[in-house]
């Protein structure tokens, strides 16, 4: 152990020091630091990243410590800290500071936050993010990010966009880049609405299940956005534009689960209560399909003559029929996988996996330093 510490000292270059700042530590940013305390010395030792913590902050508190926030301790340490969250200090204190390699993470889901990209890539730091917001602004808000990373030599990456920790964004841009061409996508990329009509069987009430999803972490926040569609649109805008498509959020053809989202905060603590409501349309629904040997599944497909997701009858040979869990699936045909498609599946919903996905694109950080 001692020549070790003795070697870091000597030849303190080996090692490619990664400074992160994280905002929205709540369930896949708390994993993701337990997973990065879990991984820091093999890390070291088999990639020679080294990774700090330089600042945390959630919606009330926020933490820096240039020489790195204690991992096992974070917690207490952020409640007691006497800095009330500012997000603009935060964004200027983490620009200021003479750290080199410096990483933003943005576990939120809140489009203040990405008000802020721009800035923050400008100021040569590298953004990593399981937020979809910023890949689903308008068109030229999302080509000016990465103008900016390139411009400014970082790195902006957001692999959990789509797919929690599933290689989907990274695989279609290998494939472009080899020269394949996408002709069509087809799957379900919703792990809570995958969860949801694989768990929806004849004695459960859509309400109940719903909550269950809610419960094992496997819905947005509000859960509205995943049963209104928005979650999916979100995800196929993000895969349309890796394509190379320029289109908007409006664009997509979306099935809403649910009545028009009432943003009150009266209606997002009904929403139960008003779920209940749809108990039934839902059964008939299912009913319908069972009839015809089929199942219900919330679908999305997307190529050149249509980009649209919602629920459809699948029968027993469709690839689709067999999901469990919270498990996506994405059948990419293309040019060169023709016409027997690429398939990825594995789950799409949950903090460790979303969590481990955000891992692994920090990492590609530290890999884009050779």
């Amino acid at each position: 152990m001692k020549a070790a510490d003795e070697s870091d000292k000597i030849f303190p270059d080996l090692y490619k020091q990664l400074n992160v700042f994280l905002v929205g530590p709540g369930h896949v940013g708390s994993t993701l630091l337990n997973q990065i305390n879990r991984q820091l010395a093999m890390l070291k030792e088999k990639d020679s990243t080294e990774i700090k913590i330089i600042a945390l902050a959630n919606t009330k508190k926020m933490l820096f410590d240039s020489s790195g926030i204690q991992l096992a301790k974070w917690k207490e340490n952020l409640l007691s800290s006497p800095d009330k969250t500012n997000l603009d200090a935060f964004i200027n204190r983490m620009s200021s500071l003479p750290l080199p390699n410096k990483v933003f993470i943005d576990c939120t889901a809140s489009d203040e936050v990405v008000k802020k990209y721009r800035s923050i890539l400008e100021n040569g730091i590298s953004i990593v993010t399981p937020n979809k917001r910023a890949n689903t602004q308008d068109y030229e808000f999302y080509n000016e990010l990465r103008k900016t990373a390139k411009k400014r030599k970082v790195r902006f990456l957001y692999e959990t966009n789509v797919g929690a920790a599933l290689p989907v964004i990274g695989t279609i841009k290998d494939l472009i880049y080899s020269g394949d061409e996408i002709i069509k996508i087809e799957g379900i990329l919703s792990g809570s609405l995958s969860y949801i009509f694989n768990s929806y069987t004849n004695g459960k009430p859509f309400s109940e299940i719903v909550r269950e999803a809610k419960e094992r972490g496997y819905t947005e926040p509000d859960p509205r956005e995943d049963l209104n569609g928005l979650d999916v649109a979100r995800k196929l805008l993000v895969l349309s534009r890796e394509i190379g498509f320029k289109i908007e959020l409006n664009d997509i053809e979306v099935e809403s689960l649910v009545p028009p989202m009432n943003n009150s905060e009266n209606a997002e603590k009904n929403l139960f209560e008003e779920l209940k409501k749809l108990d039934k349309h839902f059964e008939a629904r299912r009913n319908e399909a069972v009839k015809k040997g089929k199942t219900l599944k919330y679908v999305a497909t997307l190529s050149s003559e249509k980009i649209k997701a919602g629920l459809e009858e699948i029968d027993v040979a469709h690839p689709f029929y067999n999901l469990s869990g919270s498990d996506n699936i994405f059948s990419i045909m293309t040019k060169y996988y023709n016409p027997q498609p690429l398939v990825i599946k594995g789950p799409g919903a949950g903090t460790e996996v979303t969590a481990s996905g955000v891992l692994s694109d920090l990492i590609k950080v530290s890999n884009y330093l050779n």
